[in-house]
């Protein structure tokens, strides 16, 4: 009965399904010095499909090493387009039978056998790897050796195998093999997606690569690609084409497909996000850059320099006591010392009265209780706007100019006294709960 049953089913299901596609980047022995040319060229797409294999030495070679055996050509399988349509195929054919059996188990694993073993019948009808019959000839006044099929070659995927060989000269040719595409509808270019990637380390992304062939149609490819990389060490691929993001910088990735190469793309990686007590620091930037103009590099537009940020929230982040507070406030402090780079003038006065009111307001709420002895020895154990800080603000000596224009500006001045309110914080310390 089921013998029965699976001949009902064999029938019903008149499906082609997917062979493994072939690698044709595989070759052997075709970069010696004694070769000229090969006829096709190794990863070629064959549109002449009564062509002959050649191959063109620059030695004459012993005619006592040629025989009948001496070039074999084969057939792989079936061409890259056939079998994406066919695993299409093939993947409607096993829907359909979970689909139509989807309340009887026994019959639907029973279809889904039929549907492998219709495919691994048409395989072998149509897919499978066979020799091709042809005859070897030797041409010796152009000292090309020839194989000249019986038959017109047929699309599909092919493999050139030539025996060790000796020159007249009696020196040794090693064995040659290598693969080639014959493509009744040849590819005319093929495009890598996405042109231009940015990643953060140890971010993946998948490469997309699409064939455009001549009939206008095309297919996305995911396998047998050849992937070039400028930097190894910036970037991997994977064989399906998944990239990796390895370390920081920028590098160019190509993609190579029987023959054809795609416009390069840009992959730019990021450094992974250092994160302290919550605090996001910037990249490190590049001191040539940064220090190449008074403003340097700020990255994500906060008002401070990234290099100056880095230092505050790496010294003040993760003080034992009150990491939160002094970090908020000596990052007022560095962005009102960048204004006052930016403009060195009497106007720039006001954004650095505002960061050390700031810090006034927040001694004066934590030392109310002190006597005065006591809320000078707190507030010099808990500076903030000390020497190293503004050593890091400025750092070069064009900003060390403009501190110094500052002050000049700011010379013998009247200026009114001040508020310690918590309104002149740029971050409301009374919320951080320290």
């Amino acid at each position: 009965m089921r013998k029965l049953l699976t001949f009902i089913l064999l029938l019903s299901l008149g499906i082609t399904l997917n062979a493994k596609e072939i690698d044709i980047t595989k070759t052997k022995g075709v970069e010696q010095e004694v070769i000229n040319a090969l006829t096709p060229a190794p990863m070629s797409i064959e549109t002449k499909r009564g062509k002959n294999i050649k191959i063109t030495f620059a030695e004459k070679l012993d005619p006592k090493s040629i025989d009948k055996d001496t070039m074999k050509l084969t057939y792989l399988g079936c061409q890259t387009p056939k079998l994406a349509k066919l695993k299409v195929k093939r993947d409607n054919a096993i829907d359909q039978c979970k689909n139509k059996y989807k309340n009887n188990k026994i019959f639907k694993k029973l279809c889904i056998k039929c549907a492998k073993e219709i495919y691994q019948c048409q395989k072998e009808q149509k897919c499978h790897k066979k020799e091709i019959k042809g005859k070897v000839k030797y041409l010796k006044k152009r000292d090309i050796l020839l194989f000249n099929p019986h038959k017109r070659l047929k699309p599909g995927f092919y493999e050139v195998k030539v025996k060790s060989l000796k020159t007249k000269e009696n020196q040794k040719i090693k064995k040659i093999a290598y693969r080639f595409e014959i493509s009744k509808n040849s590819i005319t270019e093929i495009t890598l997606t996405p042109e231009i990637i940015t990643l953060t380390e140890g971010e993946t992304t998948p490469l997309e690569l699409t064939v455009h062939y001549q009939d206008s149609n095309s297919t996305n490819i995911t396998e047998n690609i050849n992937w070039i990389i400028a930097d190894e060490s910036i970037v991997s691929i994977e064989t399906t084409g998944v990239l990796t993001a390895l370390k920081n910088g920028t590098t160019l990735v190509q993609a190579e497909y029987h023959g054809q190469s795609s416009k390069l793309i840009s992959v730019t990686v990021n450094a992974k996000p250092e994160i302290i007590n919550g605090y996001t620091l910037p990249p490190e930037p590049d001191p040539k850059i940064n220090n190449a103009t008074l403003l340097g590099v700020d990255s994500n537009a906060n008002g401070v320099r990234d290099d100056v940020e880095r230092y505050v929230i790496k010294r003040y982040a993760q003080d034992p006591q009150y990491p939160k507070t002094k970090t908020a406030i000596a990052l007022q402090y560095a962005w009102a010392d960048q204004k006052m780079i930016e403009n060195p003038t009497k106007e720039s006065m006001q954004y650095e009265d505002d960061a050390l009111d700031c810090q006034f307001y927040w001694e004066d709420q934590k030392t109310t209780d002190m006597t005065a002895h006591e809320a000078i020895i707190w507030s010099s154990q808990h500076e903030i706007y000390d020497t190293s800080i503004k050593e890091t603000i400025f750092n070069t000596k064009e900003r060390l100019k403009q501190y110094v224009r500052y002050n000049t500006a700011l010379s013998g001045g009247m200026y009114p006294g001040r508020v310690r309110s918590l309104q002149n914080c740029q971050t409301n310390i009374d919320v951080l709960g320290e």
